[in-house]
């Protein structure tokens, strides 16, 4: 009786086996998705390398951990490993879904690139509308959810990235203060913002520009006089290791408009790593309206450039204490307004009806 009961786990939540680790589009740590799941669902986990040669020996571990369990439901954490879950599926006959990122689903000439992968699965979760709506469009009988955003602590930077940050910013002067600046998707808006915008913040801070594609572009957009005076630019990823790195470098961040390359998941994980930063965000227009509220988590300014200039200005002249102060609050709504359960509960709900325990909504529970 004892070991059914411990193979049936706690509160009989479904038996799941999930495998790999999930891949976010801008680096930020997904731990607590796993921790999360094991809130709704008994999980076993299986962590993998991510290298192609690794599949078969995933694949005979996967097999022997889901005997172990018991397990009912086999859930993939990395595309990569599709082909596991899909085996299992087929030869099993067990339950099987597969998390997805705009990562892993690339649209090309309107198909998403891993159609071939998602014939067998049972469900797919997804962050991205526009993922959703491309798997949709391909394959009607997979059933696709939608899992909301979550807030996620940044990690300490790297010491390489701190180093650029700070080799970046050596010769500014004492008192001087430093808007970080997120390089827009469009040169349009950067060229606005370098001469309509800068000149018109009182003080003159200086402008770290991070994320730029190259050198090449930098030194077109700001010319030799401008990188030595107004403006410092750092090249590289735009991901969540540079946001941390840079957040303890600048005094406020301005967002002129959508980041470059990043898809609308990464634009909206890249808005709350900007809101978890600790300082000030000031965003033109509505840079992801999902996730910053204004005067919660970000100053939202609409689009007016008067407006854009006032705001900034009266960040800028705020006591270095208080935007500090204001930081933190920006960052501690961000962290309450979009926790980990919300998103835990499209897991366990869907983990749930696939084995056959689906869970009753409490409104059409018979009275105890």
């Amino acid at each position: 009786m004892e070991h059914s009961e411990r193979r049936r786990g706690p509160r009989h939540l479904p038996r799941v086996v999930t495998v790999g680790s999930y891949r976010d589009p801008i680096g930020l740590a997904t731990d607590g998705l796993l921790s999360a799941l094991r809130g709704v669902a008994d999980v076993r986990h299986l962590q993998a390398s991510g290298a192609p040669w690794s599949a078969p020996s995933t694949l005979l571990r996967t097999l022997r951990l889901t005997e172990e369990h018991d397990a009912e439901l086999v859930h993939v954490l990395d595309a990569r490993y599709a082909a596991v879950g899909r085996w299992i599926r087929k030869r099993r006959g067990l339950a099987a879904t597969l998390s997805l990122s705009s990562m892993d689903v690339g649209i090309r000439n309107g198909w998403p690139s891993v159609r071939g992968a998602l014939g067998r699965f049972d469900a797919a979760f997804v962050t991205d509308a526009s993922v959703r709506s491309a798997l949709r469009q391909h394959d009607q009988c997979l059933d696709v959810y939608t899992v909301p955003p979550v807030a996620r602590a940044l990690p300490w930077p790297d010491q390489r990235r701190m180093s650029t940050m700070t080799r970046l910013l050596r010769d500014v002067r004492p008192g001087r203060l430093v808007m970080g600046v997120p390089w827009p998707a469009d040169r349009k808006e950067l060229r606005w913002f370098r001469d309509e915008i800068v000149p018109l913040l009182e003080g003159g801070p200086m402008c770290l520009i991070v994320g730029a594609p190259s050198r090449r572009y930098a030194r077109l957009m700001f010319g030799a006089q401008g990188l030595q005076h107004d403006f410092r630019v750092h090249v590289g990823p735009m991901d969540v290791h540079t946001v941390a790195a840079a957040a303890r470098c600048v005094d406020m961040f301005a967002v002129p408009s959508g980041c470059s390359g990043l898809a609308s998941q990464a634009e909206t994980d890249l808005a709350l790593a900007l809101a978890m930063g600790g300082v000030p965000v000031v965003t033109f227009g509505e840079h992801d309206a999902r996730v910053l509220a204004h005067e919660q988590n970000a100053f939202v300014v609409e689009p007016d450039e008067r407006a854009f200039v006032h705001t900034l200005n009266q960040v800028l002249s705020l006591p270095a204490v208080q935007r500090h102060a204001l930081g933190e609050e920006f960052a501690r709504f961000t962290l309450r307004s979009w926790p980990w359960s919300p998103a835990a509960e499209v897991y366990g709900d869907r983990f749930a009806a696939l084995v056959g325990r689906p869970q009753i909504p409490l409104d059409f529970r018979a009275a105890a």
